[in-house]
């Protein structure tokens, strides 16, 4: 484990037999540091079915679920086998949020509950936003990690 913590810290070269272990470092470290954090775990075709729903009731493609994974962050750690990671500016959290409000009970009835659930997370960045600047902090990005195998 030190070596993995070397590495992700130093940049370097993560081998792909401790992607996995990586990942779940920088995931915890995350969830130490963050003003908040969410976890979920959904299946690729969970994903795609989300972000279709979405979008058959008018939610551009760019608001979907997939954009929270969209911008990598520029990290040298490569992915790891069923998990997506990336990020959206505090605007971008702010436009998803107003689009999922606006569509939520038009989506089929499968998918309300994890949109809601979203639309809970989002409604806390600006709280987020406040604390920071509070603080003397930088406007906090929303930095996702998902895991599309369930």
């Amino acid at each position: 484990m030190r070596e993995d913590v070397d590495a992700v810290l130093g940049g370097r070269f993560v081998r792909p037999d401790r992607l996995a272990p990586s990942w779940l470092l920088v995931e915890t470290w995350i969830e130490a540091m963050a003003w908040g954090h969410r976890r979920d775990d959904l299946g690729e075709a969970d994903m795609n079915s989300l972000d279709f729903d979405l979008a058959k009731v008018g939610v551009p493609p760019a608001l979907g679920l997939r954009a929270l994974v969209a911008r990598t962050w520029g990290i040298a750690l490569g992915p790891a086998p069923g998990l997506v990671a990336g990020y959206v500016s505090g605007d971008h959290v702010d436009a998803m949020r107003d689009a999922w409000a606006a569509a939520t009970d038009d989506v089929d009835e499968a998918h309300r509950e994890r949109i809601r659930a979203y639309l809970a997370w989002f409604a806390e960045y600006p709280g987020w936003r406040e604390a920071a600047a509070a603080q003397h902090r930088p406007l906090p990005d929303l930095v996702a990690i998902l895991r599309t195998q369930a």
